[in-house]
């Protein structure tokens, strides 16, 4: 995540088309902004889990685990949800600004 947040701060998110209303603008940040908590939080509270400090905490430490999981999968399902929808329904060019230039190209 350390690289891939490094990766993100010079490669900064592509604009979304202008006829994507605010609403799925927004949904589709908090999507992202949330994604990045959970995949950071997930890992530290697996490391909390198993020290001193977190791990005689009686069933604690799995359940700060288990939500952040479970939280990625809903994040992850909503992510694929919303590029079925730009692709399937709305037919704009989001999905086409996620994939690498040169696959764009051809």
């Amino acid at each position: 995540m350390i690289t891939r947040l490094a990766w993100r701060r010079t490669s900064p998110w592509r604009p979304l088309p202008q006829d994507v209303p605010r609403r799925l603008r927004v949904a589709a940040r908090a999507d992202h902004v949330l994604l990045y908590v959970a995949l950071i939080a997930q890992p530290l509270l697996g490391l909390l889990a198993v020290t001193p400090f977190g791990g005689g905490m009686d069933g604690w430490s799995d359940t700060a685990h288990v939500i952040p999981a479970w939280t990625i999968v809903v994040l992850v399902l909503l992510h694929v949800s919303g590029s079925v929808y730009h692709g399937t329904i709305r037919r704009d060019r989001v999905v086409q600004r996620m994939l690498p230039v040169a696959m764009v190209r051809s």
